[in-house]
């Protein structure tokens, strides 16, 4: 997988391509949505419904991302679910960073929603998309792996992403 500069170049677009997905923020979401919840001002029951409508969000897009990933090329699929992902947190950082503190209920709702279009982007246009994408990359006596370089650099960047996101959050 090394030695051939086109397979190179493969094996580093898988790579980058899962670890710019991981970067979008989703474990970070997904593990401390709790944490992200209470910041904002939630009580411990609300923060569980809203973690569990989230969950059930992110379930039924990416059944619905079924029907997309094959209907649309998938490299423009993905830059559209990372844009997606990025305009999303963007707002909701900007509303996080001005209301956190404030008793804008209107302010707060709406970082909440920016949390679930951002997950409406991430399940429709990225989550499935990757691992189709990666297994395309590369023919078909390298695909096992291709996709197993893939998947260690989501899991590298999951280790990263859970060890500094408490430091994050303190």
């Amino acid at each position: 997988m090394f030695k051939k500069p086109s397979y190179r170049k493969r094996t580093l677009l898988a790579v980058a391509t899962t670890c710019s997905i991981q970067f979008s923020g989703i474990l970070v979401i997904n593990n401390y949505g709790t944490t992200i919840y209470s910041n904002l001002g939630y009580g411990t029951e609300k923060q569980l419904l809203l973690l569990c409508a989230w969950l059930t969000l992110a379930f039924g897009c990416g059944v619905l991302a079924l029907l997309v990933v094959d209907r649309m090329p998938r490299p423009k699929l993905i830059g559209g679910g990372i844009a997606g992902c990025m305009v999303a947190l963007i707002i909701e950082a900007a509303l996080v960073a001005k209301y956190a503190t404030s008793t804008n209920t209107a302010a707060l709702k709406a970082a909440v929603a920016m949390i679930f279009i951002y997950v409406v982007f991430y399940e429709i246009c990225l989550d499935g998309t990757q691992f189709a994408y990666v297994g395309e990359l590369f023919p078909t006596h390298l695909r096992a792996k291709g996709m197993s370089l893939g998947v260690a650099g989501i899991c590298l960047m999951n280790v990263m992403w859970l060890q500094v996101a408490p430091t994050a959050f303190q």
